[in-house]
């Protein structure tokens, strides 16, 4: 029993050091690529940059607050999460006299609560300089997700990437060897359901091509998508919203 419980005991030891470096490195990659005093050429650059870091390890970083001369990107669990739902004022009131509030202990949880994580990055620009990053915190308070699919935003692929699942489309592969093709090529923030998404709703309809040129070229502008399909046999898009991020911003 020793020896079994010596044996597991060096597994969870040899995971968690796994794990330690995949989180010391993006640490450390994170200040590197921000560190203070370092200078970008736009907004846009720093959101490049967190970008490429956040699926490079799968964190979510976003935009708190942007203009042309500041920029505040936070870790995606920042802050607490707020249930505005009258209920709990009522809930808090009940349990002083012992009663409990029917249907309360059903609350509500998401998969990607707010935990306060402390992690962020501000950058601003002073005298005609640069933006210039002028603090930062790389740690978090919380473990880092290895599902790569915990974070839609890191879904989006590369023109050139999609251009390939396109070619793949065309063939009429099938969504196991499409998946395989992007992996080999060194795309891997792409699910199978992902690229499913893509066949079943654009297929091999010109006018389905055209939609997914438009959709797709509106991200590639780094506007915000969402779209919905009809209930119809050709699974056709009969809505698609768009806004940018400076509009975001201004909201």
């Amino acid at each position: 029993m020793s020896n079994i419980n010596n044996i597991n005991n060096t597994n969870d030891f040899v995971i968690v050091s796994e794990t330690s470096k995949k989180y010391n490195a993006a640490l450390t990659e994170f200040n590197s690529i921000f560190l203070v005093g370092r200078e970008f050429s736009s907004v846009v650059a720093v959101q490049e940059a967190a970008k490429a870091y956040g699926v490079k390890h799968n964190i979510a970083l976003t935009t708190e607050y942007a203009s042309s001369s500041r920029i505040k990107l936070i870790c995606k669990h920042s802050g607490e999460y707020r249930d505005t739902r009258k209920a709990k004022k009522v809930a808090s009131k009940t349990s002083v006299m012992g009663e409990t509030l029917p249907g309360w202990e059903r609350k509500r949880k998401k998969d990607t609560q707010k935990h306060d994580c402390p992690c962020f990055m501000y950058a601003n620009t002073k005298k005609g300089r640069k933006l210039t990053v002028r603090s930062r915190e790389a740690e978090h308070n919380h473990p880092i997700e290895e599902d790569r699919r915990a974070y839609a935003m890191h879904h989006k692929l590369l023109p050139e990437a999609m251009a390939l699942v396109v070619k793949h489309l065309e063939n009429n592969d099938d969504v196991s060897t499409i998946f395989n093709s992007l992996k080999i090529n060194g795309y891997t923030n792409i699910v199978h359901h992902d690229i499913a998404n893509i066949k079943q709703h654009f297929g091999k309809l010109e006018k389905g091509k055209e939609m997914f040129d438009f959709i797709t070229t509106l991200q590639d502008l780094d506007f915000h998508v969402r779209y919905s399909v009809g209930n119809t046999e050709d699974n056709q898009v009969n809505m698609v919203f768009f806004v940018y991020q400076d509009a975001i911003n201004e909201a």
